[in-house]
């Protein structure tokens, strides 16, 4: 993993910021992503760049789909590059299928499915322009693997990203 360039999303807090904090213990720069959580993305980037590794944190609301190509764009030109995606952001909504909104269900859908496969779309396309390789990792939820029935909208999209 050393002298990695790798883009973690939903990285302010909880696995994100682990597996951040790991990139970076490992010799890898790293880019953030965070929405909600400012304030655990710069703590992070605090114990990153104790590590003497390259970092920053950026904010983008994968509720608008434009976001998700300026990410990847922003992680490219901050690191110089990119070998390595997390799709890791994700929205958990708690609500049973016959509670969820039109507008609920969208966003959950926005933030959990169309963002990584766009995300992703945007590196592979830098990736093919370089002629370089590039990784992929997409982060699900054993409920993606079984309904939960105040989760219907949320275990979609993770069997969705299990698909």
């Amino acid at each position: 993993m050393a002298d990695k360039k790798a883009l973690v999303t939903g990285a302010g807090t909880g696995i994100g910021s682990e597996i951040a904090l790991e990139f970076a213990r490992q010799s890898s720069d790293v880019v953030l992503h965070y929405y909600h959580s400012e304030k655990g993305a710069f703590e992070i980037i605090q114990k990153i760049q104790e590590l003497n590794r390259k970092t920053t944190a950026i904010k983008a609301d994968f509720a608008k789909m434009q976001t998700c190509f300026e990410l990847v764009d922003q992680a490219i030109e901050f690191l110089g590059g990119l070998d390595i995606l997390v799709n890791n952001a994700g929205y958990s909504l708690d609500k049973s299928f016959l509670e969820t909104s039109p507008q609920e269900y969208d966003f959950v859908f926005n933030v959990n499915i169309r963002a990584q496969f766009f995300c992703t779309q945007q590196a592979v396309k830098f990736w093919l322009k370089h002629k370089a390789q590039g990784s992929v990792i997409n982060l699900a939820s054993i409920n993606g693997l079984r309904g939960n029935v105040n989760k219907s909208a949320y275990s979609g999209t993770k069997g969705a990203v299990v698909a």
